[in-house]
């Protein structure tokens, strides 16, 4: 399964395990986490543990 993916300020694409319903395509969000497999997301992912802000 492809999960959602950030692009970061650099432009490199980053699949997280999970983004809240409220961000919105466009919108810059800051998350922490760690890298990992894992078995529902195709390839390595961001495992998000916090989304630290929200801008629109």
């Amino acid at each position: 399964m492809n999960c959602p993916q950030l692009r970061d300020d650099d432009g490199v694409v980053h699949s997280v395990s999970y983004l809240s319903p409220a961000i919105s395509i466009g919108d810059r969000v800051t998350v922490s986490g760690f890298y990992a497999v894992t078995t529902n997301c195709i390839g390595t992912v961001i495992v998000v543990e916090d989304e630290l802000g929200i801008e629109r």
